[in-house]
């Protein structure tokens, strides 16, 4: 910037007293573990949760990442891994997918293939019996749709736009479950102004 006239050369020199050469996390791969412990410590705080630490191919996926953003990038990795969350550690499942390298839908069938797996071993065990009458999957996967809405907008006050940008949900696509699940984003709103049934919260455009 010197060279090209947009800095000041003896502003420079004033302001390059102690220079500080930090390396790209991509280079630090071993410091992720303690910024990861540090960062789940803040957000617990933050956000009242209780997350205890994070799965061991959630890390690796991690120290695996380039990192381009750097350690603001991992900040906000952990914090959206927060959102999605449900369970008591950071899973594969909520970082986000540029990181992994691995879909939601590639996740899911990893996780059905374990599940019948696990099942086949149980029903292969003649001493296991498992009583599963009432259960119904599409009941159950539209409960944890309306629910994972619902924790997403508590913890941003009912903005739809932030919730959209931090639980990485198509905003069409959250409007359209908010309608199908009858849900109240004005229910959780952080003191702004209520808005009226079928309209968007005071701050959000389509």
């Amino acid at each position: 910037m010197i060279q090209n006239g947009e800095f000041r050369q003896d502003l420079f020199y004033r302001l390059n007293v102690m220079p500080i050469n930090l390396s790209p996390l991509r280079e630090r791969a071993d410091d992720i573990p303690a910024l990861v412990s540090h960062f789940i410590e803040k957000f617990n705080k933050l956000h009242n949760r209780e997350i205890s630490g994070i799965e061991t191919d959630a890390m690796t996926s991690l120290k695996k990442y380039s990192w381009p953003g750097n350690i603001r990038e991992l900040e906000n990795a952990i914090e959206r891994a927060f959102v999605m969350e449900l369970g008591q550690k950071v899973r594969l499942r909520s970082l986000p997918e540029h990181i992994t390298g691995l879909s939601a839908e590639y996740l899911d069938d990893i996780e059905e293939t374990v599940e019948d797996a696990m099942l086949k071993t149980a029903h292969d065990d003649e001493s296991f019996s498992l009583n599963i009458s009432g259960i119904d999957f599409q009941h159950e996967k539209e409960e944890f749709e309306r629910q994972f809405i619902i924790n997403a907008l508590k913890r941003f006050g009912g903005r739809i736009n932030q919730t959209v940008a931090h639980a990485n949900i198509p905003k069409n696509t959250l409007l359209r479950k908010i309608r199908k699940y009858e849900i109240k984003p004005h229910e959780y709103d952080c003191g702004e102004e209520h808005f009226k049934e079928h309209d968007m919260h005071p701050d959000e455009t389509i």
